[in-house]
């Protein structure tokens, strides 16, 4: 969903310069956008998920707060593993009385995706709250798919792709002499600095309206 990067770059939370990176790598070896960003930019997930919750205005819910929630398999029931995984969506709520269905999902402007929830499972309402992509799929991984190390090696992908970034960003480059550019003033070589790519504080963070998922208040 490209709108995540129209967002984010109006919010200023990336640079026009990280926007055509981001384009230029989606388009050369696909992925998830909001992965993408996360990994070009060295975002976390906060900096990217409270600007979309913010525009939506919606919730987000992090990695580390999800993993440690648990959701029975009468939640689970009301959303088919095939919708789930179709739509990029997880069920973490249900408001017996409203018959509101709340999920978590990367995707906050796909209209037809809650259409269809909402026709499948029976919902008079769907609310969505954003996640990241990875944290969507670990979900379906630990709990349809009883899958307990799901977010385990997520966090390993993670740490790998972050390993994979400063590979190619420290390496020094060597001119026809043999020599290290840069080295010849200082005697060590020039490298990235990721701290170009930090994002800026958004509007939402500054008028504290960051809102995150309070696992408790929905399973207890």
């Amino acid at each position: 969903d490209l709108q995540i990067l129209k967002i984010l770059l109006k919010e200023k939370v990336i640079t026009k310069d990280l926007h055509y990176g981001v384009i230029h790598k989606l388009e050369t070896y696909g992925g998830l956008v909001d992965e993408v960003v996360m990994e070009i930019g060295q975002l976390d997930e906060k900096q990217v998920l409270s600007p979309l919750a913010a525009y939506y205005e919606t919730k987000f819910v992090t990695s580390e707060k999800l993993k440690t929630a648990t959701f029975d398999d009468t939640l689970l029931g009301r959303l088919p593993v095939e919708q789930a995984k179709k739509y990029l969506v997880f069920p973490i709520g249900y408001d017996e009385a409203t018959k509101t269905l709340t999920v978590i999902t990367p995707n906050l402007g796909d209209v037809e995706a809650v259409t269809e929830l909402e026709r499948r499972t029976g919902a008079r309402k769907v609310r969505i709250y954003a996640a990241r992509s990875e944290t969507v799929q670990g979900a379906i991984r630990r709990w349809y798919d009883k899958d307990i190390h799901a977010f385990q090696a997520m966090e390993a992908a993670d740490m790998s792709a972050y390993q994979q970034f400063l590979d190619v960003y420290q390496q020094p480059v060597i001119d026809d002499k043999g020599k290290e550019d840069g080295e010849a003033a200082s005697g060590a070589a020039v490298v990235f600095d990721a701290g170009y790519f930090e994002g800026k504080p958004t509007r939402a963070a500054s008028r504290k309206t960051e809102v995150s998922f309070d696992a408790e208040a929905y399973l207890a």
